[in-house]
């Protein structure tokens, strides 16, 4: 992954044209484009790795534990921090879809069944924490459901977005798959969710989620991109489409 920006000298118009995507001149780095190699991205093995708190991949076969009916119990925490994802009640399981992500795996979630996981709290006192989400929600949630949850937190007592993290789709928004990136700064990290608010059981996410990473600290707006390429390489957001 290089940091660029692209300039081309029209000669017939005797002017320069700087790509758009920049929104600077070639010499200002800091508002640079990003150039991805996939290949070397696609393996995860250049992501962060400092302080990396949960990191939940439904690519991972072996990180998914389904029950008879395909509704899946378990996601394994593959950051090394043993921070599962779990659901030991049948009727709010997410379904695992093959190829429900850019004919890739995701796990299913519907508010009408109240689908989430439970994950352990993630500190005792406030954290800073950079999270992302892979997701996608083509189908439109209930008219009273506003901002559903993706990945959720809070202190067990107060609105997660008063007190805690909150991951949350804006309004009514639907779209095909995308990342989302959010930082928080002094939070609380108690009754971990996802696809669910905290820390009352409402707000339910209707839709995919195909990977989710948090960290506790804030990333460097560098290392955000890192992550950034890797997942738009891994999960085709580049030319993003849902069957």
């Amino acid at each position: 992954m290089l940091l660029f920006n692209l300039g081309v000298r029209k000669t017939a118009q005797d002017a320069w044209v700087f790509w758009r995507g920049t929104g600077s001149v070639t010499s200002v780095l800091s508002r640079a484009g990003v150039l991805v190699f996939p290949a070397e991205l696609s393996s995860g093995t250049m992501l962060p790795k400092e302080q990396l708190a949960i990191w939940l991949d439904a690519s991972d076969a072996p990180t998914i534990v389904r029950d008879n009916s395909g509704k899946v119990s378990l996601w394994t925490d593959k950051s090394g921090n043993q921070r599962d994802a779990r659901q030991p009640s049948t009727e709010y399981r997410p379904v695992y879809m093959p190829k429900g992500f850019n004919q890739m795996p995701a796990l299913q979630f519907d508010e009408q069944s109240r689908t989430r996981f439970e994950l352990p709290d993630l500190a005792d006192d406030q954290i800073s924490a950079t999270v992302f989400v892979v997701f996608s929600n083509r189908r439109p949630g209930s008219e009273v459901n506003h901002n559903p949850r993706l990945f959720t937190a809070s202190d067990g007592k107060a609105y997660d977005y008063r007190v805690g993290l909150c991951c949350s789709v804006p309004g009514m928004e639907t779209g095909g798959p995308r990342m989302m990136t959010t930082t928080f700064a002094n939070r609380w990290a108690k009754s971990v969710r996802i696809g669910c608010f905290s820390p009352n059981y409402q707000t339910y996410f209707t839709g995919h989620i195909a990977e989710l990473l948090v960290y506790r600290r804030i990333l460097t707006q560098d290392q955000q991109s890192q992550v950034q390429a890797y997942l738009s390489c891994k999960w085709k957001l580049f030319d993003a489409r849902e069957e």
